[in-house]
């Protein structure tokens, strides 16, 4: 991979950024206290948690796949899983990079091309951010975390938010849409264009790998939505086990974990590196909120929370990278003999 200048700008600006964020969260924290709480959490509920969202990881992986079978049927569910959990460690490293890596990993097998894989993802993460923006609507219009969700979280990003963020936004938008109306576009039109039939070339597969998502048979649009339930269960799942594993936390019921799933989710959306410092710092702003619990508390409860689920993607991404080098260590073999 070449390195840049601009590449290196990037990466020092998300990192003072991670930093602030952690700064801002762990500012003022009583150590001592904090470390008390940390010790005397039921391990075991902490590893419950991190098992589930393993199981998440995996699902989407199947659901990856199943979304690519129209263009592929060989494809592997090992294959999709192992650039999934790979996807999760590249993303500590630097933010949305991983969405780039696990298309290649696949695009690797030689059983689909870059693009198509690239497309295929585009059409998944669409479906996961309209997903993930109807629980929050649905939380805003009929739960009591509504005012939370608008006053703490949308109402200072809107007022943060400069002219000039919103016209960028707005020039984002409508090149998404201008890049849809492009891949769909004829390719003849393209064509006769010289810059237009290299781009063909390169859109031909993105093309594909959009609309091989609305292919799916029956059965198969059964098993994404399927997928798509267990994935929202696993990671409801994951916030309700860390409720069982600190005592200050128990009394809380599954709604609770349901709405801090909601305000995770939108935490891990912020451009850091692994969502660290802005998960810190919104989930102990929520619980001290909504519930009144002590800083302390709450932070330590957030940051348990999110290094159990640090660690289950660092350790299932080394074992998919090392699975991924034997798989092509053999493939190499077979090709020389």
């Amino acid at each position: 991979m070449k390195v840049t200048a601009k590449g290196v700008l990037k990466y020092v600006l998300v990192t003072l950024l991670t930093a602030l964020l952690l700064y801002l969260a762990f500012r003022g924290v009583n150590w001592s206290e904090f470390l008390n709480y940390v010790k005397g959490c039921n391990y075991w509920w902490i590893l419950a948690s991190a098992f589930m969202g393993l199981l998440a990881t995996i699902s989407r992986g199947f659901r990856w796949r199943v979304m690519m079978l129209p263009i592929s049927p060989q494809l592997k569910r090992i294959e999709c899983y192992d650039a999934y959990a790979i996807c999760y460690i590249a993303n500590l490293a630097f933010p949305r990079i991983g969405e780039f890596v696990r298309c290649g990993i696949l695009a690797d097998t030689k059983k689909v091309t870059f693009e198509q894989a690239f497309g295929n993802m585009m059409v998944e993460r669409t479906w996961d951010i309209v997903v993930t923006g109807v629980i929050a609507v649905a939380m805003v219009l009929f739960t009591r975390f509504g005012s939370f969700i608008v006053e703490k979280m949308w109402q200072p990003m809107k007022e943060g938010m400069p002219a000039l963020w919103i016209i960028l936004v707005v020039l984002l938008l409508a090149l998404f849409v201008g890049f849809f109306v492009l891949v769909f576009m004829k390719e003849e039109t393209l064509n006769k264009f010289r810059l237009g039939r290299k781009l063909s070339k390169f859109l031909g597969g993105l093309k594909a790998g959009i609309k091989s998502t609305f292919k799916m048979s029956a059965k198969q649009q059964i098993s994404f939505f399927s997928n798509t339930l267990f994935i929202q269960i696993c990671y409801w799942l994951q916030v309700l086990f860390i409720f069982y594993a600190f005592e200050p936390f128990n009394s809380l019921s599954g709604m609770d974990a349901f709405f801090l799933y909601v305000v995770g989710c939108m935490a891990w959306m912020v451009p850091v590196q692994g969502g660290f410092g802005a998960y810190h710092g919104l989930l102990t702003l929520a619980l001290v909120s909504i519930y009144g619990m002590e800083y302390n508390t709450s932070l330590a409860f957030a940051t348990i929370s999110h290094e159990s689920q640090i660690l289950q993607m660092i350790i299932c991404g080394i074992i998919s990278l090392i699975h991924v080098a034997i798989v092509k260590s053999r493939r190499a073999k077979e090709i020389k003999e």
